[in-house]
């Protein structure tokens, strides 16, 4: 019973402390350090977090500079951002907004939501260890 009793609380212990499913949680699943694919984690990741509204997407670089980015949608394995203080601007003069979307649980790529839903980033990135 105790050995029943004991392997319990480890699946308990490891169930908590995994990642929440970027596929139902996309916005907690974000949480932690990330970098372009292929990047060092050290000089080039960023960490993601939340407004503690949940209203705003943190980007917090390595050289210490913030971005913050408004949550506009939130769907299955996806979300889309439009980032504070934007410049760029679509062909039509509205300021880009990005789609995050996971590929699994440890990768993502952008596409813009003015591209089609075929086209995305060359790049992903890939969350840091």
């Amino acid at each position: 019973m105790k050995r029943i009793t004991c392997v319990f609380l480890v699946f308990i212990i490891v169930s908590c402390a995994s990642l929440p499913s970027y596929k139902n949680n996309p916005l907690e699943a974000m949480s932690g350090k990330w970098v372009i694919a292929g990047e060092s984690c050290e000089k080039n990741g960023f960490t993601y977090s939340l407004s503690k509204d949940k209203s705003k997407q943190i980007f917090e670089h390595t050289d210490g500079s913030h971005y913050f980015a408004d949550i506009l949608k939130v769907g299955e394995g996806m979300f889309l951002l439009e980032y504070e203080n934007e410049t760029r601007t679509t062909d039509s003069g509205e300021p880009l907004k990005w789609w995050f979307i996971y590929q699994d649980q440890d990768t993502y790529y952008m596409k813009r939501d003015d591209w089609d839903w075929t086209m995305r980033t060359e790049g992903s990135w890939t969350r840091c260890n």
